[in-house]
Parts: structure tokens; sequence; C-alpha cells
């Protein structure tokens, strides 16, 4: 669990758990942006974290207008987004580092981890104040496969089903027992440790299904 309250995002008399790349203008982020996004969300929740309030952040707050303004700033000069294909983790490491570099942030990030630490590793991030970029990777080697990974809303002790997804960059942002807490679209969702696995082993693989190490020196 992180030790801060997760990116809030304002609009108006709304208020959302982290980012939600349908807000883009262009179509192609619409549909390929979720990776931006959860870079804008690791971003922005170490800024407000860290009294760096040069990107319009509140305490725990960013308003959706300057949310949108920093992923556009993302997009344009560290993490271009492929109309159709979106971006890869490899990429997304690059970008991020990028980042990290011109704006003296301490951290330096690698796409993926060995699968079977992967948990361990979300953890010892999350414990660090760090939410996590995670993939639920595209099916693979059919990539025009129909498998996903369920999602669920939380109602009380339950977890209840309300859509799939693959091929998607998630934030990560507490691991509670068997079930990971996440960002996806705005919203607070999810899923299954188990179910994670077995979509990664019988429809994709562990290259593309992992996580955004990030490391703080």
């Amino acid at each position: 669990m992180l030790y801060n309250s997760f990116l809030m995002v304002k609009d108006k008399c709304n208020t959302y758990f982290g980012g939600n790349q349908a807000w883009c203008d262009k179509k192609y982020m619409q549909k390929s942006g979720c990776g931006v996004v959860g870079c804008a969300n690791f971003i922005l929740h170490q800024r407000m974290n860290t009294n760096d309030f040069s990107c319009n952040v509140e305490k725990y707050h960013i308003s959706k207008e300057n949310y949108l303004q920093f992923v556009e700033h993302l997009r344009k000069y560290y993490l271009p987004v492929i109309p159709g294909i979106g971006m890869s983790g490899i990429q997304m490491s690059i970008g991020i580092n990028l980042y990290f570099f011109k704006n003296r942030m301490k951290m330096i990030a690698r796409w993926g981890c060995i699968h079977w630490k992967i948990w361990d590793k979300i953890q010892s991030m999350l414990k660090q104040d760090m939410p996590v970029i995670m993939s639920i990777g595209p099916n693979f080697p059919n990539t025009f496969g129909r498998h996903k990974l369920n999602l669920y809303v939380k109602n009380g002790d339950k977890y209840e089903y309300c859509e799939n997804v693959n091929a998607h960059y998630v934030t990560v942002t507490a691991i509670q027992d068997e079930w990971v807490e996440i960002s996806s679209w705005g919203r607070k969702l999810y899923f299954s440790k188990k179910e994670y696995e077995q979509y990664v082993k019988k429809h994709s693989n562990w290259l593309f299904s992992n996580i955004l190490v990030i490391s703080k020196f």
C-alpha cells in the first residue's frame, strides 16, 4: 500500500482515482494512451508528495485541465504514442528515464522483472510510496486473440465483475492478499493475482505482461 494518498483528479463536482485516457482530445490517445497516463500518474504522485508543485499540483489533487496538459506534455516530448499500437514497455522506460534526467528526479526505470518476483517487487515499490505501472499485455502469439483479464469493483467485502481488458496499462496502488488495487480510466478497480498469472501463462507472455521497475538513488 502507498504511504501517501494516491493522486486524485478533480473535474467540477467529480473526483477521479488517477487519470483517464478517454479524456484526451486525440482519438488515438483515447485508444492507446494508457501508457502515458500511467507515467503521468506516477510522476504527479511523486511531485505532490515532495512539495514539487510546478505542474499545478495541490496536495493529493490536480484539476482535470492541468492533468491533461501534463499528459500532452509527456506525449509530445517524452512518450510518443504510435496510433493503433500504443507504446511498448521498453519505449516507456526510455521516455520516463529522459524525463527523470531532465527534471533532476533521482530515479531510474527499466522494463520488467522475473515473473516469480513480480508481486514482491510491486510490494517493495509501494512501500517506497511509488505506484506501479503494470501491463495487462496483448494476446500472444495471436495478437488478434480476444482473451482478456477480468476487472472488478469492490462492494463492501465482495468483489464484483465489471469488465475485462487486454493490451492495457494500469497503475497499481495496493495489494490486499489475493487482490490488486489499480487505477484505470480514472476508477478504482481490482483484479485477482491468480487470474492475472493464468491469463499471462495461457494467453500472453511475461515480456509484454509485466511492470515498469523504478528505483530511487
